[in-house]
């Protein structure tokens, strides 16, 4: 586990985001009613709590598989700034949007650099001058 961790450091954040999007996703399918009046009492109709719900689980998969992991990432990015804007920002960043704020980190990381693989050279974003340099 350690080689492949050397490898490909991402895999952390990538198993990190991949299972606990899909815990999220997969709590949130078991509990659709509450869920939906949860959504409705923010203003929000019932069925994107559904969406939602989906979103995270799939694409949770997505990431944990290591499959179409620039659109799960995105996706991802896309509700944790929703869950923060609309959920969170009122209770402050301690007990409030932090954790959000590291998910929607990792999650822009891992669409930003997906398809990049350093040992060799194959990400058109990096210009790989850290391997020279040693940093």
């Amino acid at each position: 586990m350690v080689s492949k961790i050397k490898k490909d450091p991402l895999l952390l954040i990538r198993l990190a985001l991949g299972i606990a999007f899909i815990v999220h996703g997969a709590t949130k399918l078991a509990d659709i009613e509450g869920g939906m009046g949860m959504f409705s009492s923010m203003g929000l109709p019932g069925f994107i709590f559904v969406v939602v719900a989906l979103v995270e689980l799939l694409a949770g998969l997505g990431i944990l598989l290591n499959k179409y992991v620039k659109c799960s990432g995105y996706a991802i990015a896309i509700i944790m700034v929703g869950a923060i804007f609309l959920a969170k920002l009122k209770a402050g960043y301690l007990g409030g949007y932090e954790l959000d704020i590291a998910y929607l980190a990792m999650a822009l990381v891992l669409a930003m650099k997906a398809g990049c693989d350093c040992s060799s050279k194959t990400c058109p974003a990096d210009d790989h001058s850290h391997e020279e340099t040693g940093a």
